[in-house]
């Protein structure tokens, strides 16, 4: 027995080494080479059949469930619903995150925000084997040696952003009730609240749980579509009954007034661009610092 579980450990050292290898060769993390004006434009259906395995270290999600009930703001920016940190909350403790194909680089928190569409059907920006999804939330960061998120735009590996799927369900996902529930305060466009951190974040705590995500290059999806961004985009969905779907749709666009209910850009060639996925890849890790 002793002898079966030492050939296992050797194999696995074996395919340890040999993704090392595979990495440094296609020069990890993929998003440092410049990649051609429009090459690796976002959002993609993602061909799941093409990801590449790599062993990677877990994702760890720092101060995200943090104890200090920081303020933030949730407004409607007239495009979207976005959550960020209050700027004039004074914690040294901002969310970060590293690992996984981040590696060791330190990413921190800009911000989050929501994509949905006209029908519950298909609201998500990304699809995943032309399957689409009710809804997608984007967690933004930036990479922490550029400084500020501006800067870390001019750069092919200034981004980091962490999607995840909702999909309707019949029931309601409670862990979204305090965000639904401010959603009246902010219906007109450029309207913003506050609110607390653990409060719009609680949702987060269940979607941190998946083990299985897809990283590949891309670009932002609003103007200028900056070619900047590692995307990491987790396949399993998380629930959202329709009544809080309905929710988003009330709020209203910047332009004519008129509610969102579409606000999500096409879906672009995938153009070979490298794709993977992790391999033997443990729970993502939730630390507070």
């Amino acid at each position: 027995m002793k002898f079966f579980f030492g050939i296992i450990v050797c194999v696995l050292e074996i395919v340890h080494w040999r993704s090392i290898e595979a990495t440094e060769k296609l020069e990890w993390p993929y998003v440092k080479p410049r990649y051609k004006k429009n090459t690796v434009q976002s959002p993609i259906d993602v061909p799941t059949a093409l990801a590449k395995y790599l062993v990677l270290e877990p994702i760890e999600f720092h101060n995200f469930m943090s104890t200090d009930n920081e303020p933030v703001i949730v407004e409607n920016t007239g495009y979207y619903l976005e959550v960020k940190l209050d700027p004039e909350t004074k914690s040294k403790n901002k969310p970060w995150v590293t690992g996984g194909p981040l590696f060791k680089d330190k990413y921190l928190f800009q911000q989050l925000h929501f994509h949905w569409g006209r029908h519950n059907e298909c609201g998500s920006e990304n699809y995943l084997d032309k399957n689409c999804f009710s809804m997608e939330v984007h967690i933004v960061f930036y990479k922490k040696e550029y400084k500020s998120y501006d800067n870390a735009i001019k750069y092919p590996d200034g981004l980091a952003v962490v999607g995840f799927f909702g999909q309707e369900s019949l029931f309601e996902n409670h862990d979204f009730d305090e965000l639904i529930n401010i959603i009246p305060n902010i219906i007109p466009s450029e309207k913003e609240t506050k609110g607390s951190f653990q409060n719009e974040f609680k949702f987060l705590k269940g979607l941190f749980q998946q083990k299985m995500y897809y990283a590949f290059p891309g670009s932002l999806t609003t103007p200028d579509y900056e070619q900047c961004v590692t995307w990491i985009l987790y396949k399993h969905p998380f629930p959202i009954s329709s009544t809080q779907i309905h929710a988003f749709h009330q709020l209203h666009a910047k332009e004519g007034g008129h509610l969102i209910n579409q606000n999500d850009r096409k879906i672009q060639k995938f153009m070979k661009r490298p794709l993977i996925q992790p391999f033997i890849n443990g729970r993502p890790k939730m630390i507070n610092d």
